[in-house]
Parts: C-alpha cells; sequence; structure tokens
C-alpha cells in the first residue's frame, strides 16, 4: 500500500514486479516459442530483468529518492523475507508524513519539522531529526537498504525502526 502520488518506478522496484512493458514483451517472447520449460521462463525473466536494471540505473527524472535507498535491483530482488507495509513503503518513496511532501500536496502550511522546524524531507525524518536520531551514524540513506536486506532480523530492525518514526 503506498500513496498514490509514488510513481510506478518507484513502486515497481519496492514490490519487485517489472514494468508492464517489459513483462508484456517477456510473454510475447514466450509465446514465440515451440516449448516453454521452466529454464526457458528462468531465462526470458532474466532477459527482462536486465533491461529493468538498465532502465533503473539510467532512469534521473523519477524515483530518485527510492533509487537512492536502492540502487542496485539485484539484490532487493533477490531479498526473499522483504515484508513490505504501509509505513515502509511511504519510508521508500519519500511519500508520506514529511513536510515536505504534505506541503507539496496542500496538506500542511509549510514543510518545516515539527520537531526541529528544520526542512523536513525523507532524508531528515529518517536519518537527521533528533527526534528520531537514535541510530547514530550507522544507518544512512546510502546503506540502510543493504542493511536491511542482509538477514532477517535486520529487516525487522529496520522495518520497525522506519514504522516508529513514520
Amino acid at each position: 500500500m503506498a500513496h498514490k502520488t509514488a510513481s510506478t518506478d518507484a513502486l515497481n522496484v519496492i514490490t519487485g514486479i517489472p514494468p508492464i512493458d517489459l513483462l508484456v514483451e517477456e510473454r510475447w517472447r514466450l509465446d514465440d516459442r515451440e516449448t516453454v520449460t521452466e529454464e526457458v521462463k528462468a531465462e526470458e525473466r532474466n532477459r527482462a530483468i536486465g533491461k529493468w536494471r538498465q532502465r533503473w540505473t539510467a532512469n534521473t527524472s523519477t524515483a530518485q529518492w527510492t533509487k537512492r535507498l536502492i540502487p542496485n535491483l539485484k539484490p532487493w530482488l533477490d531479498c526473499k523475507f522483504k515484508n513490505l507495509e504501509y509505513l515502509v513503503t511511504q519510508a521508500l518513496t519519500g511519500h508520506g508524513s514529511f513536510g515536505s511532501f504534505t506541503y507539496r500536496i496542500g496538506k500542511t502550511a509549510d514543510d518545516r519539522c515539527r520537531y526541529c522546524q528544520a526542512d523536513d524531507d525523507p532524508q531528515h525524518t529518517i536519518f537527521s531529526c533528533q527526534r528520531w536520531h537514535f541510530v547514530g551514524d550507522r544507518v544512512s540513506p546510502d546503506n540502510l537498504v543493504g542493511y536491511i536486506i542482509r538477514e532477517q532480523g535486520n529487516w525487522r530492525a529496520g522495518a520497525g525502526y522506519l514504522r516508529s518514526v513514520m
């Protein structure tokens, strides 16, 4: 579950579902084959994911917060214990209870943090605000996802932290 304002690019990555055009192309290639084995299906899926990875790497216009958190698709897609939920998705998309977002959509009068009056964007809220900054300098936008997908216990701890902040 996510805000309707979150980009399709971000949501495809977060959910691990390739873009629809790549899925259609994959299906066409499978339909053109006489014999479709599990190996052929895996080969075609890998081809689609390869194109998706190139597209994600080249993307400079949408989902830039998500791209900063999840720069490489493969480790994220390979993680089998992710448990996505509304508040974690808000943190991963940057479309949630952040002053920059709520101000942009007209829900608040300004984009200031309600706790410290700094500019409130996802990086501030999750990683800098003194109200929530009990993780110290160990976690940053550049290493959070790598940490939480390393093992299931890390996922639980990271998701718990994101839930408490959100």
